[in-house]
């Protein structure tokens, strides 16, 4: 254990932020590929006259927002929103082409005080396009579209929600979600499964019959912990970092207030009830709330629940805080040409129901189908970390209703590891079949790497299959499903994070002897060995006051984690 002996000198100290944005709607036009004369700054009078917002107003400024959205839409303008907070407490209509951004340097939160659902929205049944909504702080606001074509949502953080989906999005074809944070606490939940983050779906009526597709939901942040943001950060990407360093810094400065640091009361992560096609869903953050304290009766549903979809990509995921069990991390209602790879899934696993939806038939005419074809599922991690007096299953197959409509699966160098902490009457292994010999059989399907880590082998095994299965194996697993999609998505990091350190607020005398470890909370589980502690700037041990002090946690499998804690020198 290594300890660091300090001097303390007072001085005075420049405590420096670090800016990861340029700020300004200028260094947004730069940002952009555009000029600053092609943005409207939205507090100007001299552009919209006393319908120009006003900075942390007290009166309702949606009908302000209305009439600068129409009119910069006219113009082919893109609205700048400075800093500040605005009160939204009435739904405004997005138009074709709108563009609304953000400040950088500081917050723009748009608010509503009703306690009801208050929605930018496009018009509904009627299609629009071009729709761009950047770097806002969405308190108690959400998004809802249908028929919004080419729509992108980056780099906001939604909070405080009051509706069931706080990001709406229905028969779109082109949406980009990317970046985002969405935070839910217990003050703004319900005591069922009805605690959600983003709705994406088609139309599946007799009059109706549209998919959402071509969607891109990347790098966004599904339920945290405030304090353990620097811990999400290690394995984080650098687009949703710097939303993250957003989020901290209008924390650190009073811009913004959250009561609860557990922000994770969230029944489900992404959401389709049909008539889902071409979705990635790669390098997101799902984090519910079963390993809080007390769940205050919300129930957790899934980090993922699509029904009825066609070529989805799950890649490179991190899942924590759902239950092992009949709730899956992932959970698919019939799906076909499905790709699950790379992924971490902390006490939970994937579960595929057989069950008839709209989405793989061609009309609504055509009826519901049932479904699971053309799985690719691989070289996932299935932590378990704790027994919830439930099975600990990591794949399973279940038919529940329909026919036995399945084929075409693979399921390659799936890891479960940690097995230990389940009873051993409790562990199960590959439930791709079930006792009556329905779901994925060895004639249509390829199985080959499995590990679990509980036995001497280290043989992950299908549960209900016979050597005749086995031997049913097609000898290449390429000819079952699409091998480009392996080979695009194969080099994907795996954001394995055993816990989530968390700095800590301490005080200490004039030349006090300082252990690093009593810097930090969280350092380590029992399945973890501990890990070396760096203080890199241990020269503010010699000036007192209050510092931040960042510590570098090196781990065994030379993984890193930086954090920050907050030490008082007194004299």
């Amino acid at each position: 254990m290594k300890r660091v002996k300090v001097a303390v000198k007072v001085v005075i100290i420049h405590l420096i932020m670090f800016s990861f944005y340029l700020g300004s709607k200028e260094a947004y036009a730069e940002q952009a590929g555009t000029h600053s004369s092609e943005i409207w700054n939205a507090t100007s009078t001299d552009i919209f006259g006393n319908r120009a917002l006003i900075p942390h107003s007290e009166n309702d400024q949606s009908a302000n927002l209305q009439y600068i959205i129409e009119e910069s839409a006219k113009n082919d303008k893109s609205v700048f929103i400075p800093n500040g907070v605005y009160i939204i407490n009435a739904d405004v209509k997005l138009q074709s082409g709108i563009n609304i951004v953000g400040d950088t340097e500081a917050p723009t939160i748009l608010k509503n005080t009703t306690g009801n659902n208050v929605v930018l929205e496009d018009e509904n049944y009627s299609d629009s396009h071009n729709i761009k909504i950047e770097r806002l702080f969405f308190d108690g606001v959400g998004i809802f579209t249908r028929l919004s074509h080419n729509i992108s949502i980056k780099d906001n953080i939604f909070y405080n929600p009051v509706s069931l989906f706080p990001v709406n999005l229905q028969t779109s074809k082109g949406a980009v979600l990317e970046n985002n944070i969405f935070m839910r606490d217990k003050n703004h939940a319900t005591p069922d499964t009805e605690n959600r983050a983003i709705f994406i779906g088609g139309f599946a009526t007799a009059g109706r019959y549209e998919y959402m597709e071509d969607v891109s939901i990347e790098n966004n942040l599904f339920g945290v912990k405030l304090n353990e943001l620097d811990a999400i950060k290690s394995f984080s990407n650098t687009s949703v970092i710097n939303t993250i360093n957003r989020l901290q810094e209008a924390l650190e400065t009073n811009q913004m207030n959250l009561e609860e640091n557990e922000q994770n009361f969230l029944s489900t992560g992404v959401n389709s009830y049909n008539n889902t096609k071409n979705v990635l869903i790669k390098d997101n953050f799902f984090y519910q709330m079963y390993e809080n304290e007390d769940r205050y009766g919300v129930v957790g549903d899934h980090a993922i629940y699509l029904r009825g979809s066609q070529d989805v990509q799950v890649i490179g995921n991190h899942v924590r805080g759902l239950q092992n069990g009949p709730y899956g991390g992932f959970k698919f209602k019939s799906g076909r040409n499905i790709t699950i790879m790379n992924n971490y899934l902390r006490n939970t696993g994937i579960i595929m129901y057989e069950t008839p939806e709209f989405g793989l038939g061609d009309s609504f005419a055509g009826g519901t189908v049932a479904e699971l074809s053309g799985w690719l599922v691989a070289n996932n991690i299935f932590d378990f970390k704790e027994w919830q007096d439930r099975y600990a299953i990591g794949i399973e197959y279940n038919r529940h209703t329909g026919v036995d409509n399945v084929y075409n699966g693979v399921f390659m160098d799936n890891h479960f590891v940690n097995y230990h902490n389940i009873p051993q009457n409790r562990r199960r292994g590959l439930l791709i079949q079930n006792a009556q010999g329905e779901g994925f059989k060895g004639e249509s399907t390829f199985v080959s790497g499995n590990t679990r880590d509980d036995r001497e082998n280290n043989q992950l095994d299908v549960e209900y299959w016979d050597e005749e299965e086995y031997q049913a194996m097609p000898s290449d697993w390429r000819t079952l499903v699409d091998s480009n999609l392996y080979e695009q998505f194969k080099g994907s990091a795996i954001p394995v994070r055993n816990t989530l350190p968390i700095g800590k607020s301490i005080s200490v005398k004039l030349g006090e002897v300082i252990d690093p470890y009593e810097l930090v909370d969280q350092i380590n589980d029992h399945d973890e060995a501990k890990p070396e502690i760096t203080i890199l700037n241990s020269e503010v041990f010699e000036q007192i006051g209050e510092h931040k002090v960042f510590l570098k946690l090196v781990y065994e499998d030379a993984t890193e984690v930086k954090v920050t804690a907050v030490v008082t020198i007194q004299n």
